[in-house]
């Protein structure tokens, strides 16, 4: 899983790359020569959405999405075990909806492009399903890895 997570880690940083070098070209540019690239806004916009995608499974990798800890606070021992184990189910059956519900939309985008860049939409909204189904198969993991402790715990 940990050469999975660094692949994912690997294409946040060039995504980010890019996006940064785009910005900081269309800067010099439009100071420079009073010009515009015109394709900055868009490209900038659609990988953001692939960055924070990936990054969203990045982060459910680390286990650091944004939560309330007040009851998970208040538990330890076998009942912070259930509870983890329950909230991995519902992330497991919401994930497994999210991206049911995206995989089956992509079809009706197909054949649009972006203004600017010309490139089909359906390239920026896979990463909706993409960044879901590693969030899932990551959630998945975790939560086998809580079953393989209870086994363990009997």
């Amino acid at each position: 899983m940990r050469r999975f997570v660094s692949i994912i880690e690997w294409i946040v940083i060039a995504l980010m790359a890019i996006i940064a070098a785009t910005v900081i070209v269309e800067v010099i540019i439009r100071d420079l020569l009073d010009r515009s690239l015109g394709i900055h806004e868009e490209l900038t916009r659609y990988l953001m959405i692939w960055v924070v995608m990936l990054g969203s499974a990045l982060l459910t990798h680390e286990n650091s999405h944004v939560r309330i800890s007040m009851l998970p606070d208040m538990l330890a021992g076998k009942r912070l075990f259930a509870l983890e184990c329950i909230a991995d189910l519902v992330v497991i059956f919401f994930l497994s909806c999210f991206v049911y519900a995206c995989a089956t939309n992509l079809p009706s985008i197909v054949g649009q492009n972006t203004v600017t860049l010309g490139v089909g939409m359906v390239w920026f909204h896979a990463a909706l399903p993409v960044g879901g189904a590693l969030m899932l198969a990551i959630t998945v993991h975790r939560f086998a890895l809580h079953l393989r402790r209870l086994a363990g715990l009997r």
